[in-house]
Order: C-alpha cells, then structure tokens, then sequence
C-alpha cells in the first residue's frame, strides 16, 4: 500500500475571471470518487464523501443530505426532516413540538407518563396506572374527564337512531342508552330495558308504554316477583327518610306542599301538607291520629290493637251524611240526629234478636232489646235486664221503680196536699169499655197449671177486689160449727198508729187475730230483717211488721151470725110458744 500525505491542496481559478466550475476530485483505482469539492461559479458549493452513491453531501446553505444510516450519539439543534421513517426506537427526553405552533405538543413529563398539550396547557394524560386524564394533571380514575367551564364534560354520539354505551364487569354487562329523548338503562346481552326516563321527565321502571302516561314514576316487578318496594333509607341512627310532593308552577311553585315521612327516631309515619302542616301520623303502637297540627298521645286518633278498634278526639266528633249531622260525640256525652221515625237501627242475624248492652268500665250494667235475646221470653218482646233496680224518672225524680231484689213494684209520689202535690199513685183508665178488669193476678207455679187467684175489676161507678172463691178450686169443704166461739176470741181494738197520732181507727193485732183466722195474717210476729236492704232503706234489726187482710175474717163473721140468728130463732119461736100458752 502507498501512502500519500499532503498538508494542503489547493486548486483555484483567477477570481477576477472565473468562468467554468472547478473540481478536485479523490478516485479509487476503480474510478470512484471518493471526496470531491466542486467550486461553481454560480450556484450552490458541494463538498461529497463517498459520493459515487450519493451517501453524504454538504452544501453551501450548510445541509447535509445522508441517503444511509446515521448513527451518532447526540444531535444539537433543530432536525426538519421532510420525511422521517423510524424503524427502531425513538428516544426523546421530553417532548414533540409542532413546527411553527411551539405550544402544541407531546410530552413525557414524569416516568411511565405521557401527556399532550394544546395552547401550552396540558389536554391529556396518562398516567403510571394506565389511568387516561383530559384536562387534569390528577387523574383518580380509568377515565378522568375535568372541564372548568363547561358542564358537558363528554359527547358520545351515534349515527344510529339510539346511542348505546356497554359498562361489563367480570358477571355480566349493562346499558345506557340515548333513543329519541328517552335515557334508558338495560341489562343482560340481550339489552333487557329496566329503567327508563322518558321525554316527560317520568322515571318507569321496567318500560311499558300505555299503563303510565300520567305517572311521574312506575315500578314494576320482574315476573314472578309477588312483592314490589321502594327503599328510602337514612344512614343516621335517628334520622328521619321520606317523600316530598310540590309544585313546579303555579301556587307555592318550586316550593314542597306535602311530604311523606319516616322518623327512626320516634318510630312514626307523618303525612303533612300545606307547607309541612302534620295532619295524619301512624304510631309504631298501631294508632293512627289525625289533627290540626297538634298531636299527643290520646287524641284525634284511631287505634287498632289486636283486633280492638278505639276512636278518639280532643274535643267534638261529628258524623255526617251529605251535609247533614247524623252523630256527634263529645267528651260528656253523644247524640244521634234523624229525619225519619226510625232514628236508630240496630240488627243481628241471630235468630234470638238484638240489644243494647250498657257498661260501666267494662261491666254489664243494663240491656235492652229482644227479650228472647236477653235470656227470657220471645225476640217480639221487649226486654229490660238490670243488675239490679229498673227506674222510671221524670226529670231527676224517681216516679216508678221495679226491684232488682225481688222484682216488687214501688211507685213514688209526693203525696200530702195542695195544687202542686200529685196525691195518686196510680191511675188505671179503661177508655173502651165500662167495665172491665184493671189487674189480674195469676200463680204459675207449681202443679197447678195458670191460675188467676184474683183481680181487681170495675164497673160504670165501682170498684170489685177480688180473690179466687171458685168452688172447682176447693175440697175437704166442712160448715163453720163454731164461729161463736172463735169469734169470741178475737179482740178488737181502739188505738192509732204511732206515725198518725190524732187518727183513731178499729182493727186487731195481727199476731192475736192470726190464732183464730190464720188466714188473714201475714207476716211473723216480732220478725226483724237480718240483712240490711238498701233498696227500700231497711237496716238490719229494723222491725218487718206483720199485715192483715180483714176481708179474710169475713167467713167467720157470717158464720157466727148464723149462729147467732138460729139461736134468736129459737129463742122468739119459744117465746112465742109461751106466750100462746
């Protein structure tokens, strides 16, 4: 190999009159030129390295043309290639900016981190976590939207007649869809429709259209499903959850005129009106109260307790038919109101009839109505059962009274005298006839069968006492043989009673009378009650007097007159006998 080394070629025309191109060209024994320098006289100056296949070529406007491979370890300055195919990696330390637009560009700000900007501020990001951030540096999430601005933070559009956007997990998929004004959410591969909301602004659950025009909302369940709920649920331990009604225009608009609510707290379900007036409220008790906006515990209510209904109100309730007050109750007493002669009907399917049953703190105290049904007598009859007396007032006087001790009748009455003073104590008028039997008195106890043992009867001007005497009644009949003597035997007296001590009258004394006519006494002789009887104010030890029926003496009487006449008899027909002879 030959060497040749040279400190310095030059080769130049005359510069005053350079007319043709001048060349120092460097060949290989081929032909090839290897270096060469062109001096043009007009034009662009080329130096060429290995420019037998145009590899390199530097030019007067300082550009380098490499037709190869290029490697180097760093480029200082601008590149502007026309055309710029990488086949490997590209490596930048930090960003691609747009020729002649430097505040658009493509960074790589941080490790694993690229971003892209427009007007030098940063439009896109992602993150170290795959996490994708349009418009934030702080991307919290797989898709991170952030617009300061605007309140549209995405456009997803279709040419289709419905946007549809697919969300699946690892169990299944789901929809949201835009059709017409509707949003609608679906599930299931088959897009099953489960919620929509429609051009209206209603919310239907599970989408049928002809049921729902006129809802705001509509929950369905799913087939099969025999229950269907909506949850509103407060997180507070004593919170309170519930449903809000209002007006969107027009009275009160934008403002809420009713409200459903639930208090944990108190465990109670308010309804409220007019602004939040409470007019109805349901206890956890099971009561349900209705007010003007003032509740408590026992009033304007009604309570439903195992079967027991109770009604109650604060001051005055009022039942009305049409405009019409039919029952008010208040809190002394009630009242019934009607148009017709049948004010108050009271009916049963039982057979035996109805009644009225009072109490007195859960007591039964009295009944009226159907006999039959008060446990005697025919469901025709009516029936009066007490627990003790059956009074008949007139105003708050006592006027007639039947025993609850042994059934008696006592009537009341002011007695004594004057125009004022009610001196009867009965008044029987027979307005038919002329005659006719006031009272009857019948026994039908015993073996006997009905039997009228008396009456007390009347004619035109009088009046008859009468006893049973019929002789079908009798037997064992014998004649009075001794009425003298018996009659000897009774002592009338003179004397006055000690409540009547200026009244004089004739009589017996019971007990004496009662060993010659038995019959005509009742009573026992020195008898005192042993129990007290507050019905007729008898105290125990008081003194039960005995009684006489002086018409009973009346046999007696007849028959010592007889006696007495036969006796006579005799004496004038002796007499008579004497007197003749």
């Amino acid at each position: 190999m030959s060497t040749l080394r040279i400190s310095n070629i030059e080769a130049k025309s005359v510069p005053a009159s350079a007319t043709v191109d001048e060349k120092v060209k460097i060949t290989n024994s081929s032909g090839d030129v290897l270096v060469f320098l062109d001096g043009k006289t007009s034009g662009i100056t080329t130096v060429g390295i290995n420019t037998t296949d145009g590899n390199i070529t530097f030019d007067a406007n300082s550009n380098i043309v490499v037709t190869g491979i290029i490697t180097a370890t760093k480029f200082v300055g601008t590149i502007e290639p026309t055309d710029l195919p990488v086949s490997g990696d590209l490596s930048i330390a930090d960003k691609i900016i747009h020729i002649g637009d430097t505040n658009t560009a493509i960074r790589f700000p941080a490790a694993d981190t690229i971003t892209a900007e427009t007007g030098g501020s940063e439009r896109l990001r992602i993150d170290s976590n795959g996490f994708l951030g349009i418009s934030t540096a702080s991307v919290l999430a797989p898709f991170h939207a952030f617009n300061a601005t605007n309140n549209t933070i995405a456009r997803i559009e279709s040419g289709d007649a419905t946007c549809r956007l697919q969300l699946v997990d690892s169990a299944g998929t789901g929809f949201v869809a835009v059709s017409g004004d509707n949003l609608i959410f679906a599930n299931t591969s088959s897009i099953t429709e489960r919620l929509r909301i429609d051009s209206s602004g209603r919310l239907i659950q599970r989408y049928s259209a002809a049921p729902y025009g006129n809802r705001a909302a509509t929950f369905q369940s799913p087939a099969g499903e025999t229950s269907t709920y909506i949850a509103v649920v407060n997180t507070e331990t004593n919170g309170a959850s519930g449903i809000l009604f209002g007006d969107h225009a027009g009275q009160n608009a934008g403002n809420f005129d009713a409200y459903i609510n639930y208090s944990h707290q108190y465990q109670h379900l308010q309804f409220l009106v007019g602004s939040g007036t409470e007019r109805v409220r349901i206890r956890a008790s099971g009561q349900v109260q209705f007010s003007n906006g003032t509740f408590s515990d026992n009033v304007d209510c009604i309570m439903a307790n195992g079967g027991t209904m109770e009604i109650g109100a604060q001051s005055v309730m009022k039942f009305r038919t049409a405009t019409n007050e039919r029952l008010r109750i208040t809190s002394s007493d009630a009242t019934l109101s009607g148009t017709t002669d049948g004010v108050l009907n009271i009916t049963t399917t039982d057979s035996r009839g109805s009644f009225i049953r009072f109490q007195q703190n859960g007591t039964s105290k009295c009944f009226v109505g159907c006999a039959q049904g008060l446990g005697s007598g025919d469901q025709d009859d009516l029936g009066l059962r007490t627990t003790d007396n059956i009074l008949f007032l007139i105003g708050s006087t006592e006027e007639f009274k039947i025993s609850g001790t042994n059934g008696r009748l006592e009537r009341s009455f002011g007695g004594g005298s004057g125009s004022g003073s009610d001196l009867d104590g009965m008044w029987f008028n027979n307005d038919q006839a002329a005659s006719g039997t006031f009272v009857r008195f019948w026994q039908t106890s015993g073996s006997y069968g009905a039997n009228q043992i008396g009456s007390i009867s009347h004619s035109a001007n009088n009046t008859s006492y009468n006893t049973s005497s019929d002789y079908r009644l009798k037997e064992n009949a014998v004649l009075i043989s001794d009425g003298i003597t018996r009659l000897k035997t009774l002592k009338p007296y003179r004397f006055n009673f000690k409540t009547e001590p200026s009244k004089t009258v004739d009589g017996f004394f019971a007990h004496e009378a009662a060993t010659v006519v038995p019959e005509a006494v009742t009573g026992t002789k020195d008898e005192v009650a042993t129990a007290d009887d507050d019905a007729i104010g008898q105290k125990k030890g008081d003194p039960i007097h005995q009684g006489m029926d002086y018409a009973k003496i009346t046999p007696l009487l007849t028959a010592a007159l007889q006696e007495a006449i036969a006796k006579i008899e005799t004496l004038e027909a002796e007499i008579a006998a004497l007197k003749s002879s």
